[in-house]
């Protein structure tokens, strides 16, 4: 019986797998008729780059394409809680080494690489909302220090938090 409420309670066929990985706060900038302000650039880029991620997960119906398809779905759901790509092998039933391999041959990065773009997504998600300072976004992703979270959003974004939100 399976208790974990991020798994499905029946196991889907594979074909309906792939087609199941979500595509997640997607938003369409080009019907704003005003020129957009860095924070939202950031947004859409990065909302393009995981859209562009999930795209290459479903290619093919083969093993490898579930397992990368799956592995998005685990990190969609579980990011703010685990950021260590040995849980999402260990959930996958592959390898550390393996899931690596997946990754790159599927959606073309490393599963860290992965995770961080779910949290910068979030992340850049969470700047919209002024009533939110940097500390209290991540903490809402589940840094106990402020810094690595800047850390890894100016790595992926070129911007600190902060530096996004002023240029807001």
């Amino acid at each position: 019986m399976n208790n974990d409420p991020t798994l499905p309670a029946s196991r889907p066929s594979n074909a309906s797998l792939v087609g199941t990985v979500k595509e997640s706060h997607l938003i369409n900038y080009a019907i704003l008729a005003v020129p957009l302000s860095p924070l939202k650039k950031e947004i859409s880029k990065a909302e393009k780059d995981w859209q562009e991620t999930c795209r290459l997960s479903q290619q093919k119906n083969n093993r490898m394409y579930v397992r990368a398809a799956r592995f998005l779905q685990l990190v969609e759901k579980n990011f703010r809680e685990h950021r260590q790509v040995c849980y999402y092998a260990g959930r996958i039933n592959v390898s550390k080494d393996y899931l690596r391999e997946i990754c790159r041959k599927a959606i073309h990065c490393s599963p860290k690489r992965c995770i961080e773009m779910q949290i910068v997504l979030e992340g850049l998600h969470l700047l919209c909302s002024p009533m939110l300072d940097v500390g209290e976004i991540s903490f809402r992703l589940g840094y106990k220090d402020t810094s690595q979270f800047i850390r890894i959003f100016k790595a992926h974004t070129g911007w600190t938090p902060g530096a996004l939100r002023l240029a807001e």
